[in-house]
């Protein structure tokens, strides 16, 4: 395959590692794309930088995503629980980042004609709602968005279905991964908390991402090389 990754700008510096880790797994080409999947526009250029490198997208994987505010049925109605600044910000990069996936890629691979996947993370916040008790699994934005992921690719799937297009769409609903999620949230995303508590709440999850790596693939979480066998 020849693969890009489009992430946000401050991320480039980790395909020094990335990289050649990908053409020694017989990648054929590896590029990265500074994106912003929140904006329709980013998205748009990611768009036209992959077909006019590749002219071809054979494997659309929309992936991005956030967790901000406290978990919990609070968050549907007490902006201490969940602001309205940290709704729009899941919102928009968790179900408008799919979205903006969506209608950047799908017209041009329509065109193509080309065999293609369409794999949307969404999460087991997307076939449920994992917010509806006091504490939850997940704040209130997140279960929204994800539910809203997991219609979007059904709707998604129907609509090729329907134009006997050769392009198999797939929604991922993990429980529980082994990512820097909760640790890029704590550290850039507006959370309600005082800079104490979010001093914490990176220390916390830093130990989380050091222990994932110090032992991948225990307490049940999912690693990036099992999600990638169960979409095989």
């Amino acid at each position: 395959m020849k693969i890009c990754i489009a992430d946000l700008e401050r991320q480039e510096a980790e395909m020094a590692d990335i990289g050649p880790m990908l053409t020694e797994m017989g990648a054929q080409g590896v590029m990265f794309h500074a994106t912003d999947v929140a904006s329709y526009e980013s998205v748009e250029a990611l768009r036209d930088a992959v077909y006019a490198k590749w002219d071809d997208v054979g494997f659309l994987f929309n992936n991005a995503g956030l967790g901000a505010g406290q978990a919990g049925f609070d968050g549907s109605w007490d902006a201490s629980k969940q602001s309205l600044e940290n709704w729009r910000l899941v919102i928009d990069v968790d179900l408008f980042g799919v979205l903006h996936g969506q209608q950047a890629f799908i017209p041009t691979m329509l065109e193509r004609g080309t065999e293609a996947v369409v794999v949307n993370t969404a999460s087991a916040a997307g076939l449920s709602n994992t917010a509806y008790t006091p504490n939850g699994t997940t704040d209130m934005a997140y279960t929204v968005a994800k539910n809203g992921v997991t219609l979007l690719s059904e709707s998604l799937n129907a609509a090729m279905r329907h134009r006997e297009a050769p392009i198999s769409v797939h929604v991922l609903c993990p429980f529980g991964t082994q990512s820097s999620m909760g640790l890029n949230t704590a550290k850039f995303h507006a959370t309600g908390m005082d800079e104490e508590t979010r001093r914490k709440a990176v220390e916390m999850a830093e130990k989380r991402v050091q222990n994932n790596a110090d032992a991948p693939g225990t307490g049940g979480q999912i690693t990036a090389e099992s999600g990638a066998r169960m979409l095989q």
